[in-house]
């Protein structure tokens, strides 16, 4: 007697970029037999490739049959795999695998795959300055906000809700936040070189998940320093990198810390030090202005950006 196998399983696996999950179900009738899928987690229009072993029949010797959706696609002698591309978000797959035996058995497989989708946004709070086109890098001991953006249909093609389903959050691979509707967080990146988030969103009552991981490595903070004039403004255009050529009397210099921690994307609300040939400037403003003196020279100069929890130094050799 032909003994049923039913297994339902969410499958969910953890990869870099791109993270997809999926809805996966199986049943096995007649004998023993595995489907090996790669990747194990297909997502949406992914190829996938199907590997059927068994330990019970001899599947080079067998005859086998493959039918996706209802249309046959492979069918021969010794026929245990197949590769095809799934569907769109919600598109469900159903392969119907069946295989005669050299001795006549017929084992029965059925597979269905509905693909899941989910993004993770992130937006870091440093600072960057008004020309700056694209969005802030996120920096040691910075405050970072995530949000996830998930694309789960259900069998009738309609689009779940997000804030229906229940996330949950993992940061470096502990649990951080959990529940429905949470769909976002926040975090500080620390000492760290690197931070692993990762977040599942699910809808238990259909069994869909969708899961993704991502990392994130902090940029170097490296504040740019500019000549500003009283009616121009600073020069973006010209960064000055190691030496400032006094060619006038008056020079006023600007530093912009990009990507430090800060509030409402104001410098103002970090404490700068200027120190000239290792002499303190009293001044708390990330700007400075310089005045040639009688006898030219060199000299160095050292600025000190804080925040609240971080730090940078930069040096310029200024040429009087």
């Amino acid at each position: 007697m032909n003994k049923s196998i039913i297994k339902t399983i969410i499958l969910t696996a953890l990869a870099f970029l791109p993270f997809l999950s999926m809805a996966f179900s199986e049943t096995t009738d007649g004998g023993q037999l595995t489907a090996e899928i790669t990747p194990i987690n297909p997502g949406p229009n992914t190829e996938t490739y199907i590997h059927l072993v068994s330990y019970e029949v001899d599947l080079t010797r067998s005859y086998i049959s493959w039918i996706i959706n209802n249309t046959k696609q492979e069918e021969g002698i010794g026929k245990d795999s197949i590769k095809f591309v799934t569907g769109n978000v919600g598109k469900k797959v159903v392969l119907n695998i069946k295989v005669l035996t050299p001795d006549d058995k017929q084992i029965i497989k059925n597979i269905s795959i509905l693909p899941a989708d989910i993004n993770i946004l992130w937006q870091s709070k440093g600072y960057t300055p008004p020309f700056y086109r694209g969005k802030s890098l996120v920096s040691g001991n910075s405050t970072v906000k995530l949000i996830a953006i998930p694309s789960i249909k259900n069998e009738a093609g309609q689009t779940i809700n997000p804030a229906q389903l229940s996330y949950n959050w993992k940061v470096n691979y502990k649990d951080f936040k959990s529940g429905y509707g949470a769909n976002s967080i926040t975090i500080n990146t620390g000492d760290l070189w690197e931070n692993t988030i990762s977040v599942d969103a699910s809808e238990p009552n259909l069994g869909l998940v969708a899961t993704k991981r991502i990392v994130l490595t902090p940029s170097k903070l490296k504040p740019l320093i500019y000549v500003t004039g009283p009616l121009s403004g600073p020069v973006y255009s010209n960064t000055i990198k190691d030496v400032l050529n006094m060619d006038n009397p008056e020079t006023t210099i600007r530093i912009e810390p990009f990507f430090f921690d800060v509030q409402n994307n104001d410098p103002g609300k970090l404490d700068y030090e200027w120190y000239l040939n290792f002499s303190p400037i009293t001044t708390k403003s990330n700007e400075l202005t310089l005045r040639k003196p009688d006898l030219g020279g060199d000299s160095i100069l050292n600025i000190r950006t804080i925040g609240v929890s971080q730090l940078n130094q930069t040096s310029l050799l200024v040429k009087f």
